[in-house]
């Protein structure tokens, strides 16, 4: 079971030493993709913590402590293949991705409904499709819940027949598939979220107070209050020190969500491809 927050031994200084604001310096200069990628690994870690498995991203957060600006891996962005006909939406599928696909598939038929590997399982991908060749590649990653790839259709298109034809049919199948998901809707009326950067999460130390909060459920230890104000605002005075609770602790609530990573993550993919690292 997931530690609880209501455990109330509280963390010594040296439990806590890891905790260091200066390390979160970088944070001015961050694009969009990399917002992408730290609020996609800590939502991760969350999820994992929730669902009743905090030793599966244990070690995770212990990389995360030394180096709390550094991507983890678990956001996936595809640039495709470099070529003519690619798109902010659509891209050429390249050899990397195939091989990256090809392991997921692999490693999925060995996971659980939760999405984390059972390791009772050889994990022969090509034996599973000599039982069930016409499977459907997306419903195959759709079973792993923490899987990258589910945000990604993976689809063949004939380009033998007439143009309207393949319209009007990758429409039936595109309507019929966000329907069978539940997407939602994107939204498009996001702001600039690089202001929000600028002026709520940086200054309101979003991060550093979920990192906070992530240590206290991994652990359930309570991070001393003078220490975690202090260290979040130090020299604040008394009588600032209640507003400056309260957007911290709302700016982490709205930063560290679905429906921001969402915006992110398609912000980011929708940055011109030369922009994009591999």
């Amino acid at each position: 079971m997931p530690h609880s927050k209501k455990i109330a031994t509280p963390a010594t200084e040296q439990d806590l030493e890891w905790f260091q604001p200066r390390h979160y310096a970088g944070l001015e200069n961050f694009t969009v993709l990399e917002w992408t990628r730290l609020v996609g690994d800590r939502l991760n870690i969350r999820r994992a913590v929730d669902g009743g498995c905090p030793g599966a991203v244990a070690g995770v957060f212990e990389i995360l402590k030394k180096e709390p600006l550094k991507w983890l891996g678990s956001d996936v962005r595809y640039i495709g293949a470099d070529h003519e006909a690619n798109t902010a939406t659509v891209k050429s599928m390249n050899l990397r991705r195939l091989g990256f696909l090809i392991n997921e598939l692999d490693t999925t038929q060995a996971t659980g409904d939760d999405g984390y590997s059972r390791g009772d399982d050889d994990g022969d991908l090509w034996s599973d499709l000599t039982e069930s060749p016409d499977a459907v590649v997306d419903e195959i990653l759709a079973t792993n819940s923490q899987s990258s790839f589910q945000r990604f259709a993976h689809v063949t298109v004939s380009l033998e027949f007439p143009r309207e034809s393949i319209i009007e049919d990758f429409k039936t199948w595109l309507e019929r598939e966000l329907q069978r998901r539940g997407l939602p809707e994107p939204d498009k009326k996001n702001g600039n979220y690089m202001d929000k950067a600028k002026n709520q999460w940086i200054p309101h130390c979003a991060v550093q107070w979920y990192d906070l909060d992530l240590f206290e459920r991994l652990t359930g230890l309570s991070v001393p209050s003078v220490f975690r104000w202090s260290s979040l605002f130090p020299g604040a005075r008394y009588e600032t020190l209640d507003s400056k609770k309260k957007k911290a602790a709302n700016a982490a609530t709205l930063l560290f969500s679905e429906d921001t990573y969402r915006v992110l993550r398609r912000l980011a993919n929708d940055l011109p491809t030369a922009q994009a690292p591999d």
